[in-house]
């Protein structure tokens, strides 16, 4: 319900008398944080929509908050009954941002200037619009984020306008293409400055364009178009190669039956002549350089290269593989796409890398990469002259990591320090636009079959179709995915943009998902096909709205999670009272950074969900591109390092999955070369007692009989293990019929 001061009633009540209608967003669906599209019946029973927006945030009341920051979008409600004299309305910046505009238009027409976005509350009044009958109301945002409030529109009043004082000056116009020119000016001013223009076109000169008639509103086609004030610029497409078109331009005031064209004096005109033949592309002049896969592991690796240079460069390249020889790759033909599969990948230029995973070990496979430009049945591939090939061996066993030698050098200390030290070596990534992420999806997010790895739904989508747009079910479409989602940092950037908490999912999960916390759900509202669950929290310390991913990327998102918290150590004490949900989950400090049970989750799920080979193939994509790493994917360890003194601290960071099964105490904790571990059973039970290392990979294993109650069980590595492990940090895994208990320990030689 809105509320008023008293002291603004009156002003309220009078402005209210004479309005021809208004929009306080009262009847909108308040409390969505995620942008989307969105609808709602108006005050006078008007359908409104708006194309981006946000309906959490108040003004007077319920306001719409659009975001304009990647490409236009607006606010609009078609046909309103009964004209327009004047708009009144309330605006303010949302978040951060600069530079940003809105533009009203009636009926399409631009009315008045641009109107400057502020972080200051104002009020924009356009007068003297003076429109009768029926009218389209469009508000458009440009750039930055906006909270809208509070429209009031007048009935037409007073006499129309006269007519325009003065044309616009400077008309122009240019051909960069063969079917397409543009057309430029310079608004008419005066003391009577015009509504809009209408611009006339002709293939037979000058003469072949009739003036215009008071009273008469020419329609709108062809080469005749109508535009508004403040518009000063025009493009026409689909036109004739190698052929002269004719323009004059006429600014008019009013609209309807009062329409008045400015006809007399010198009435600007100007004629272009278009490019000859198609425009399309030749072939790339050069091919790309380095290409090679420098660091390959036991099933993937990532081929490399620098982009090709030179007068025409590529939109492209096509990637093709054989596990048989570079003779049994045959170069791509002109005019004939191929799709990602298999060992064949299409990358957009500028991605520089490809992953290829789910590979057999110890096995050699051999490529060819040939650049292309333009598209579909225009695509025209390079293949002459030295192909660039490359020949790469999937090791037996392990598999490479892509660390660059040296980078965890200050990587030292633990806890809060260890913590900062990790930040002071991500930080000041190289930062890519929201827009490029689709495509950068291409070389991080590739299943072995080329698709589309989508980790919350099992659809098997086809990288650059099917993007959202509209969805009403999963399957739709798919989108990006902000894991630690955007409006917990109030949508800034860098984080925006992040590919570390960036995933592409099925647009209908996400939004579902929409910007609640990870949590675990016994009993869900909601359920993804691949089983993502959206629900009630069952895990202790919170009770809230929760969705929870599956088991097999339970370990991603809590890696992710703490990637967040470190990279963005500087700012993530703010970020707390953005919102419900990230108020739940954030501390509203640098460290520990989380509350306990998120923290306790995110600990169970690190441990319960080890790095995959998924992972490392990302973390190393990402890098390529961003020029920084997740250390929590590099070093598994470091989690433990940072958090385990405050996850430890209570029962749940002993990573139980609700088990009778639990490691009492380690000790002494790091040990050389024995330790002495208690266990706790809930009944007698056989049980497997087993050592791995941070990949994963088992280094001791032990079968034992369990008896109810306390248990004690010793591991010297001298006497148990066969090869004296390296330093570093262990996981001790106890697992039973009735659960299984994890627990960090670290080896000092």
């Amino acid at each position: 319900m809105k509320m008023f001061r008293l002291s603004f009633l009156f002003l309220f009540l009078s402005t209210s008398l004479f309005a021809q209608g208004t929009e306080t967003f009262t009847n909108i669906k308040t409390g969505s944080s995620s942008y989307s599209a969105q609808t709602w019946t108006g005050d006078n029973g008007l359908q409104w929509s708006a194309s981006k927006a946000r309906t959490d945030l108040t003004m007077t009341g319920p306001a719409i908050t659009i975001d304009g920051r990647t490409t236009v979008e607006k606010l609009e409600c078609i046909g309103i009954p009964g004209g327009i004299g004047s708009l009144t309305f309330s605006h303010i910046q949302a978040f951060s941002g600069s530079g940003g505009l809105l533009t009203v238009k009636i009926n399409g027409n631009q009315i008045g200037t641009d109107i400057p976005i502020s972080a200051t509350l104002e009020s924009a009044t356009l007068p003297d619009i003076n429109i009768a009958g029926d009218f389209t109301l469009t508000i458009e945002v440009k750039t930055v984020r906006v909270s809208i409030d509070d429209l009031t529109w007048t009935a037409p009043t007073g006499e129309p306008k006269p007519e325009p004082d003065s044309h616009p000056t400077a008309f122009s116009g240019a051909s960069l293409f063969s079917s397409s020119l543009t057309l430029n000016w310079i608004d008419a001013t005066g003391t009577t400055v015009p509504d809009g223009y209408l611009v006339k076109g002709s293939l037979s000169g000058f003469d072949g364009i009739s003036d215009p008639v008071d009273g008469d509103s020419e329609p709108v086609t062809g080469l005749i178009k109508v535009v508004g004030h403040g518009t000063q610029t025009l493009s026409y497409s689909g036109l004739t190669p190698v052929t002269t078109y004719y323009f004059k331009i006429y600014p008019f005031t009013n609209s309807g039956s009062n329409i008045d064209y400015k006809v007399d004096g010198s009435v600007q005109q100007v004629s272009v002549t278009t490019l000859e033949g198609s425009q399309l592309k030749p072939e790339p002049s050069t091919y790309p350089t380095l290409f090679s896969a420098p660091d390959p592991g036991q099933t993937n690796f990532s081929l490399n290269w620098t982009d090709a240079s030179g007068t025409t460069i590529p939109d492209g390249y096509l990637i093709k593989g054989s596990n048989s020889g570079f003779n049994a790759i045959t170069a791509p033909v002109d005019g004939v796409t191929e799709a990602s599969t298999g060992f064949t990948r299409d990358i957009p230029a500028s991605v520089e890398n490809a992953i290829f995973s789910g590979l057999s070990s110890s096995t050699t496979y051999y490529f060819k990469i040939f650049p292309y430009t333009n598209s579909g049945t225009d695509i025209n591939y390079k293949t002459d002259g030295i192909v660039p090939q490359a020949n790469v061996t999937t090791l037996s066993s392990g598999g490479g990591t892509g660390i660059p030698v040296g980078y965890y050098t200050l990587a030292t200390g633990t806890g809060a320090t260890l913590k900062t030290n990790l930040y002071g070596i991500i930080k000041g990534h190289t930062s890519v636009s929201y827009g490029s992420l689709y495509s950068h999806f291409v070389s991080t997010d590739s299943r072995p079959d080329g698709k589309i790895w989508d980790m919350y739904s099992n659809i098997s989508w086809t990288h650059g179709s099917k993007q959202c747009g509209s969805y009403s079910k999963e399957g739709d479409c798919y989108n990006r995915e902000h894991s630690f989602p955007a409006s917990w940092f109030n949508d800034a950037s860098p984080m925006y943009s992040d590919l570390y908490h960036l995933y592409p999912t099925d647009g209908y999960v996400n939004n579902r998902r929409s910007n609640y916390p990870f949590g675990e759900v016994n009993s869900p509202s909601y359920t993804s096909q691949n089983g993502s669950k959206q629900g009630t929290n069952s895990f202790p310390g919170y009770s809230g709205t929760v969705f929870e991913p599956i088991d097999e990327y339970k370990g991603d998102f809590a890696r992710t999670s703490f990637y967040m918290v470190t990279r963005y150590e500087n700012i993530v004490s703010n970020w707390q009272k953005n919102n419900a949900s990230s108020d739940a989950v954030l501390a509203g400090n640098t460290f520990p950074a989380f509350e306990q049970w998120y923290l306790n989750m995110m600990w169970k799920w690190h441990h319960q969900d080890p790095v995959s080979q998924k992972e490392i193939d990302r973390n190393n994509a990402v890098y390529a591109i961003q020029k920084n790493r997740n250390p929590y994917i590099d070093h598994p360890e470091y989690a433990d390092l940072v958090w385990g003194g405050v996850a430890v601290s209570v029962e749940a960071a002993h990573v139980q999955v609700a088990s009778q099964i639990e490691i009492i105490s380690t000790y002494p904790n790091p040990f050389n070369p024995e330790m002495k571990v208690i266990l706790n059973s809930g009944k007698a039970e056989p049980a497997t007692i087993r050592i791995s290392n941070v990949l994963g990979q088992v280094v001791y294993e032990e079968k034992v009989n369990l008896s109810a109650g306390q248990n004690e069980w010793r591991w010297s590595v001298n006497s148990k293990v066969g090869v004296m492990p390296a330093s570093g940090v262990y996981y001790l895994t106890v697992s039973g019929s009735s659960g299984v208990s994890t627990r960090p320990v670290v080896l000092l030689k």
